[in-house]
């Protein structure tokens, strides 16, 4: 996967599921408590919110690795 598929995959609001390491990773989308639409991603059942595609590629880490480091070994 590219910068360039992530940020598609983003924009057109489709969820992403991928296996690091034998954890299962989740990319959705949610409403948070202020009403505002963000990003979820992160561990299955621990998903941390980015209200961006600038903040979650900038700030969004697998295991001790940013996410952005490890896109091309996922499979889109």
């Amino acid at each position: 996967m590219t910068k360039d598929d992530l940020y598609f995959l983003i924009q057109v609001a489709s969820n992403l599921e991928f296996q690091f390491n034998n954890k299962t990773y989740r990319l959705f989308y949610a409403t948070n408590k202020k009403g505002k639409d963000v990003i979820m991603f992160g561990e299955l059942y621990d998903a941390k919110e980015y209200e961006s595609f600038g903040e979650l590629y900038s700030q969004a880490k697998v295991e001790n690795h940013y996410f952005r480091e490890i896109l091309e070994v996922i499979k889109s």
